[in-house]
Formats: C-alpha cells, structure tokens, sequence
C-alpha cells in the first residue's frame, strides 16, 4: 500500500494513508527519496483520521496519519543515515514516499 512520511524523527514517524491502521500493527516502510532507499520496520502507535480528498473518479476517500515507532535496528539506521535524511516535515521535495508493508503485530 503506497504512503508518504509526513515527519521523521530517529525514534519513530508519522505517515500519511488512505487505510486506517490499526495500533500495534507492525510495517515496514520501503522508503524512497531521491537516490536513497531504506527500509524503515516499527509499528503502529497511533492512528487517526487527517483530511478527505476526492478521486479522479469522484469518489472521497479519507486519508489517515499515523504514528510509527521504530524498531532498533531502525533507529540505529536513521541516526546512521541522518546526513542524508531529513529529520522534519519542512524538506524540500517531501521526505520520501514508498510501500508499507505490515501485518497485525
């Protein structure tokens, strides 16, 4: 399912979907941005509903932020690739756009 990081930080992010995740979910967030790929792995802490857009075929669909704490290993890459990856929401471009892909946890 595609999503977009809407902040980041080295403990956790949050994330813009059209899903209602539930908390405790665990996903891994295939991260791309520019020439950058990483997998980002946590879980759902919170979940709520941000905004309603419209389709190209007319249809509203609600968009969700949630909230995603990393796991370890996460947070010692992010600290890592910390020169490259912009920790807030005020990056040029976005943060990054990619995959989730989760299960319940």
């Amino acid at each position: 399912m595609p999503g977009e990081i809407v902040n980041l930080s080295e403990c956790g992010m949050a994330i813009e979907t059209v899903i209602d995740l539930p908390p405790g979910y665990e996903l891994t967030f295939r991260l791309r941005r520019k020439s950058i790929r990483l997998e980002l792995r946590g879980w759902i802490r919170w979940c709520r509903p941000a905004r309603t857009i419209s389709t190209s075929e007319g249809k509203e669909l609600r968009v969700f932020h949630s909230g995603v704490e990393f796991d370890e290993g996460t947070i010692s890459l992010v600290r890592r690739s910390a020169d490259v990856l912009p920790l807030s929401g005020d990056a040029e471009g976005g943060i990054g756009e990619g995959a989730l892909v989760g299960r319940p946890g």
